[in-house]
């Protein structure tokens, strides 16, 4: 068996097609990650806002059930104090 290698200095047209194709394949690869990269960060964007707008939400919603209870809280003494009298 014989394992000598040999280059040789020419190039086809195959090899030329094939060169060609390899190139356009890492090109449309590289779009097709950036356009996926661009939709991902534009849902960050989005998922920013909507998660400020819970949050303002939120803290609305905890500040107004501390006021109920607060309220509820000086309704119960209120009607302890009349029946205990």
């Amino acid at each position: 068996m014989s394992t000598n290698w040999t280059i040789k200095r020419e190039f086809s047209i195959g090899d030329l097609i094939a060169v060609a194709a390899s190139a356009v394949a890492i090109a449309g690869a590289w779009y097709s990650i950036d356009r996926r990269l661009t939709v991902v960060e534009d849902r960050q964007i989005q998922q920013k806002v909507i998660d400020a707008k819970q949050d303002q939400e939120h803290v609305q919603l905890r500040t107004e059930t501390l006021e109920t209870l607060r309220e509820m809280r000086t309704d119960i003494r209120a009607i302890r104090d009349t029946v205990r009298k």
